[in-house]
């Protein structure tokens, strides 16, 4: 006769994927201040959401200055993990305004950065991120990194059309960015997912350091070369930071 908790179990198991992550920080800003996973901040504060995001609560506010057709503009927010994870996943809300337009400046050089992770300095030649490139007043989406150990880091590796569009202006965007660093036996990847759909899948990230190194530190939005012609007001709420796991090992079976 079968061992009617055998069975049960058996059959939970089939419910459940394989594939877990833990949580390495979150902060949906209820607080009223920022969680200790946040470093520097540029131009970035903790606010009420206003009404016309249609949203309630707080959430990170980033301001970029308006300026002349070549002015940069710059809103940062650092991060650090406490330790390397080899895969990362970080999650978040980001709202558009209705005056986004990633404009082409006089000077040309447009790309703004989405975000950026590394081990232990800013120079660290396996820094791995994603930048925003013009695309009609919206933005597509690229992945960054370094394609040699000689070369700087390459923007817009692979690049995908449609990230920011005149549909997505005055609305939340859920976001979800899947990293995992490259190792002396495999490539490292990076994916970006909007609003539950993979947008951008660059898989050929190649290891430029002998053995393995994951990721620590990073920064969500950033430099803006194009700049903007007006202020421009962007939210990210719900920040999740997570690892991911290959496989979950399954519990033992009673008998």
């Amino acid at each position: 006769m079968s061992n009617p908790w055998r069975v049960f179990i058996l059959s939970l198991l089939l419910c459940i994927p394989s594939a877990y992550a833990d949580v390495i920080a979150e902060d949906d800003f209820e607080s009223g201040r920022f969680k200790s996973v946040w470093g520097a901040l540029t131009s970035v504060t903790l606010a009420e959401l206003p009404s016309y995001t249609k949203r309630e609560g707080h959430a990170m506010r980033f301001f970029f200055q308006g300026g002349n057709s070549t002015a940069d503009s710059f809103s940062e927010a650092r991060f650090d993990l406490g330790r390397e994870y080899m895969q990362l996943t970080i999650e978040f809300d980001l709202y558009v305004p209705t005056n986004y337009n990633h404009r082409r400046p006089g000077d040309n050089t447009n790309n703004n950065k989405f975000f950026r992770l590394w081990t232990k300095t800013y120079d660290d030649i396996e820094k791995v991120g994603a930048s925003m490139l013009t695309e009609g007043g919206g933005s597509t989406i690229g992945s960054d990194y370094r394609l040699e150990p000689s070369y700087g880091q390459s923007t817009a590796v692979k690049n995908e059309s449609g990230f920011i569009t005149e549909e997505d202006k005055g609305r939340w965007m859920a976001v979800r960015i899947d990293v995992k660093a490259p190792t002396d036996k495999s490539l490292g990847s990076i994916r970006i997912y909007k609003n539950g759909r993979l947008h951008l899948n660059d898989d050929r990230v190649k290891n430029h350091l002998p053995g393995s190194q994951g990721y620590r530190y990073g920064y969500l939005l950033g430099w803006a070369n194009s700049g903007f012609s007006e202020d421009t007001i962007m939210f990210i709420d719900n920040v999740r930071f997570l690892d991911r796991v290959a496989a979950r090992p399954l519990p033992p079976i009673p008998r």
